[in-house]
């Protein structure tokens, strides 16, 4: 597996993880602005993951640090939205 396809698959673990958090939080407690600054947090939390704990080097990646930033930003943030979405309208039914 490339390392591309690896940050990809950390960031969207992290994304569905924090993401059912949140919709199983909001759902309890109307509180959206914090379901948003912890799914920041762990943004930076996975970034972090795919840079020191899977071992992989910036050098992997064409422009370091920022690109693997950009590889993981958009699958993260999408498939954190639709499992918040998914999971808080399951829990209000």
């Amino acid at each position: 597996m490339n390392a591309k396809s690896k940050v990809m698959f950390v960031f969207v673990g992290f994304a569905v993880l924090i993401g059912t958090v949140c919709g199983a939080w909001g759902a309890v407690e109307s509180k959206p602005l914090l379901g948003l600054f912890l799914a920041l947090i762990f943004f930076y939390v996975s970034y972090k993951v795919v840079t020191t704990a899977l071992g992989l080097e910036e050098t992997s990646f064409d422009a370091g640090a920022m690109n693997v930033i950009k590889t993981g930003f958009i699958p993260y943030w999408f498939i954190w939205l639709v499992s918040w979405f998914l999971v808080y309208n399951l829990v209000l039914v």
